[in-house]
């Protein structure tokens, strides 16, 4: 994948299966050999100190997603890594950055409305080893071997979009084992609630999640929003 500085909102938006009333924004770099980190930021932003650069990424795509979603006011979105962003009122989103890149989605709210996305890079054995007791159910693995090479990155991906999509709602971080992968096909993982999470969100409640993969990086994106199957 060539570096670029986004795809097209609309190309993405048919990809992810989202409404035309959302706004997405993603910067990705691209393969090797690999151009500098976040080579499609402006300068400002791209010789910030590494460790503020991905934060600053989040807030530059959410910026560009809400206004893709018709957003013309004038607040400013920063993204950081121990809260969700602060939205204008009236409007919702979601935002996940990771070495390859960063990835925003914006809507406007309406009530019982929930969005959760998230940017992954595959993970090392190291990190495999060190998540999956954490992350992955009995037979999880299994669902996602049949069709993806990286997938307990998958996994930790879907279920990390779950949790920013729920947090707001349930007003805490779901843990990664309330929820199970069910099943898998070329769109989208099926996941199930396996502990109550309050009165909407009872066990053996349904929900999927929508992904994009490409080498070195997998989108997720988890969302009630109206979708195209």
């Amino acid at each position: 994948m060539a570096v670029r500085e986004s795809r097209p909102g609309r190309v993405l938006l048919q990809a992810l299966r989202l409404p035309a009333n959302m706004g997405v924004e993603v910067g990705l770099d691209g393969p090797a050999p690999p151009p500098p980190p976040y080579h499609w930021l402006p300068s400002r932003i791209r010789h910030a100190p590494s460790r503020r650069r991905g934060g600053l990424a989040g807030s530059f795509c959410a910026q560009r997603a809400l206004n893709g979603a018709g957003y013309a006011g004038t607040a400013r979105i920063k993204a950081e890594t121990d809260r969700p962003a602060s939205w204008p009122p009236g409007w919702t989103g979601s935002i996940g950055w990771a070495d390859a890149g960063a990835v925003a989605v914006a809507a406007p709210l309406e009530p019982g409305h929930w969005v959760g996305v998230d940017l992954s890079t595959p993970l090392t054995e190291l990190q495999r080893r060190w998540l999956e007791p954490l992350l992955a159910q009995h037979g999880e693995l299994e669902v996602l071997t049949r069709r993806s090479t990286e997938c307990v990155s998958l996994l930790y991906s879907a279920k990390e979009a779950l949790q920013r999509a729920l947090q707001p709602l349930l007003g805490e971080i779901i843990d990664y084992q309330a929820i199970r992968c069910i099943r898998m096909d070329a769109d989208w993982l099926w996941f199930v609630i396996e502990q109550p999470l309050g009165p909407d969100w009872p066990s053996g409640r349904p929900i999927r999640v929508r992904y994009v993969s490409a080498p070195g990086w997998v989108l997720t994106v988890a969302t009630n929003l109206q979708q195209a199957d």
